[in-house]
């Protein structure tokens, strides 16, 4: 959720009566001109990978400078990533969405563990920024399609209206590792470079920020019945948060992971549990220092940010 204009942040600080007028400024400004309701359909899809990577280009980050940024990522976000010669391996990870333990339906009561059920509506969350970690050395996957080719800004878009999108390909060097990571959300370079862009980062995504510049990382809407825990958000809208920790949040899986050589598609199941997201947005958070003037959804969005490590929000099946 942070602006791109450096004059609202001078000498890597905020100036918090500035954005807040920013903010109040910029939702004024969405609320006339609406949000977008189309629907986003980025699944991988299509046959294994056979390699190849898509040619050098890059949609500039908002400082324009390459380098890395201070989320720890590439400063840049291409639209078209480079695949490295090294990475000739291929991991196809299948990502299931789960309600206490269940697969997730849309539309539908989804029962809870403890008492009443979910009704979701709408539930889509952005993931990149993949990484594998072997003996201590960290090593960068490249987000590909069905055919090896990298995908636009290494982001790929998880819909739970789209079940194509829920299985995605990494090309990663062969080896095996100690365990692999990913962000919920997109990097700040991503998140900082002005449109329009490109799907999986275009308006019909319905993950343009609708209050200020970037994107929402996680996105849900529903019911909860009656019965069910109260406490539990109706709404969640993540995007960046404040301060220092303002990036997306951190996923981390445990191995081994072994991924093979050429030609050859390594296969690992995630699961992505609903209930502990709306568990860890639910969490008593200290909000003290997230100044901003919109609705509840935001502030579900930022306790989930802080707290996503606190619950088991991905799982290996």
């Amino acid at each position: 959720m942070r602006l791109a204009n450096p004059l609202l942040r001078p000498c890597g600080a905020w100036n918090q009566k500035a954005i807040s007028l920013a903010f109040i400024v910029a939702s004024l400004f969405a609320h006339t001109l609406g949000c977008s309701d189309g629907s986003e359909h980025q699944g991988s899809g299509g046959a294994a990978p056979g390699g190849g990577g898509g040619a050098a280009g890059s949609a500039g980050s908002a400082g324009g400078s390459p380098g890395v940024g201070e989320d720890g990522f590439s400063g840049e976000c291409p639209e078209k990533p480079l695949v490295s010669p090294e990475a000739r391996g291929v991991l196809a990870i299948n990502a299931e969405l789960r309600v206490a333990d269940k697969p997730l339906t849309l539309g539908e009561a989804n029962p809870l563990a403890e008492a009443g059920s979910l009704l979701p509506s709408n539930v889509r969350f952005y993931v990149s920024g993949f990484a594998f970690k072997s003996k201590g050395i960290s090593t960068l996957g490249t987000l590909v399609n069905g055919q090896g080719v990298a995908l636009p800004y290494n982001v790929q878009l998880i819909n739970a209206e789209d079940p194509s999108s829920t299985r995605f390909f990494v090309a990663v060097p062969p080896g095996t590792y100690d365990e692999f990571s990913f962000i919920v959300g997109v990097t700040e370079a991503c998140n900082e470079t002005p449109g329009p862009l490109k799907s999986p980062l275009h308006d019909a995504s319905q993950m343009k920020w609708p209050h200020v510049a970037g994107f929402l990382f996680l996105r849900y809407e529903g019911q909860r019945s009656d019965d069910a825990p109260q406490d539990l958000p109706d709404n969640i809208h993540m995007g960046m948060g404040t301060g220092a920790d303002r990036f997306a949040p951190k996923i981390t899986i445990a191995g081994p992971i072994t991924v093979t050589g050429e030609r050859m598609v390594s296969a690992l199941n995630l699961v992505f549990a609903l209930d502990a997201a709306l568990k860890a947005a639910a969490m008593q958070t200290d909000l003290s220092d997230f100044e901003v003037p919109f609705g509840e959804e935001v502030r579900a969005g930022e306790r989930l940010r802080r707290n996503a490590k606190t619950v088991v929000l991905f799982s290996r099946k």
